[in-house]
């Protein structure tokens, strides 16, 4: 059903612009929310991490360790929301009237890639906040409390 006669549907002729703004916001939020989410979990550790660097840890294997503990939730996350964000796009589609036979997954390389590029995504965004704790000084952590 054409709005204008001759002219096609907008809702589905924007339909891959939505998607793709959708999709950058949502990129943006995960971003700013494993930052977030790092930096919390490094202020709450702050003084088992201490104890850890007063038993012989060095900063670095304080922050690593602490990084590391983001990227199983950061696993799950990824392998659940490759078939997820497919059915969202699929079910937009069918909402917006579009052609059911005109869709095309993504390339499965693109899709067995999202796990590895987000792992390292968020051990990169988590690096700078975890680190940034680690270097607290022992004496003045453990003081604190």
């Amino acid at each position: 059903m054409d709005f204008v006669p001759g002219a096609g549907d907008p809702v589905t002729d924007r339909l891959q612009h939505v998607a793709a703004a959708v999709m950058v916001a949502l990129l943006v939020l995960a971003a700013v929310n494993a930052v977030l989410i790092a930096w919390a979990t490094a202020v709450d550790a702050l003084r088992p991490t201490a104890l850890a660097r007063a038993l012989g840890a060095s900063p670095r294997q304080v922050a690593s360790g602490l990084s590391a503990a983001q990227l199983l939730p950061a696993l799950a996350a990824a392998v659940a929301g490759i078939p997820a964000g497919l059915l969202v796009y699929r079910l937009a589609q069918a909402v917006s009237g579009g052609e059911g036979g005109a869709w095309t997954a993504p390339p499965l390389p693109w899709l067995i890639a999202v796990v590895p590029c987000t792992l390292a995504a968020v051990a990169v965004l988590t690096g700078v906040p975890v680190r940034a704790a680690a270097r607290r000084p022992v004496a003045e952590v453990l003081r604190s409390e």
